[in-house]
């Protein structure tokens, strides 16, 4: 059993992560033993607030890993020129940002605040992995591109559509229920094309690479783990 803490912003998020990240690793959802903060505050601030109390709550439960994320709820707006700009306030995480000089990507504020939560544990020897996931502009963006498993709409760009629309295009209507997630949102995470998914929305693209670097420590017998 791969027992893997989930911090995230709602029981919806837990449940999909949950999924993919089986599926990335090639392995049953059921071998995925979630371990979700107890604590939890609902929201990015509260994913924030509480990233240290939830890292440490891992820690002394034993986890394999963690998956720490946020939704990146931005707000693209149309250009001149036809394309779409990203939304100033919550720009997209590149690689080459360096967390201090970009302090508004809210992937680099989460990865300063991991490394700072590490240290206490990685003191004791400690040094189990922790993925971040910032889905541009939110998680529904990835099932959307998805959605023709369920018969719905694709969406063949979704990180261009501003995050209050992602939920109505999906499900809708704006406030998506457990019924709502359980006919619609779980079956594209447990059906769609993730190599699409990986070569059309970069959010995801950078989810998927940290759990492939990961993927031979995660994987691995606990007693076989330097």
């Amino acid at each position: 059993m791969l027992r893997i803490g989930f911090h995230l912003e709602g029981p919806q998020d837990d449940e999909t992560l949950r999924i993919l990240l089986a599926r990335l690793l090639g392995i049953e959802r059921s071998a995925i033993e979630p371990l979700v903060f107890s604590s939890r505050v609902d929201g990015y601030e509260g994913v924030v607030q509480f990233l240290g109390a939830a890292l440490a709550e891992f820690e002394q439960e034993g986890v394999r890993a963690a998956v720490v994320g946020v939704d990146n709820d931005g707000t693209p707006m149309p250009g001149l020129d036809g394309t779409v700009v990203e939304d100033p306030r919550r720009p997209r995480h590149r690689p080459g940002h360096q967390p201090g000089l970009h302090v508004s990507c809210r992937y680099c504020r989460l990865a300063a605040a991991v490394e700072r939560a590490r240290t206490t544990f990685e003191e004791k020897g400690s040094d189990w992995p922790v993925v971040i996931a910032v889905p541009v502009e939110a998680l529904e963006s990835w099932l959307l591109w998805g959605a023709d498993c369920v018969g719905r709409g694709r969406h063949p760009r979704p990180e261009d559509l501003p995050v209050g629309e992602l939920k109505t295009k999906l499900y809708g209507r704006k406030h998506a229920t457990q019924h709502d997630f359980r006919v619609v949102g779980r079956p594209i995470a447990e059906q769609m094309d993730l190599d699409g998914l990986r070569r059309d929305v970069p959010s995801f693209a950078l989810f998927a690479d940290a759990v492939e670097h990961h993927r031979d420590r995660l994987l691995a017998e606990p007693h076989s783990q330097p």
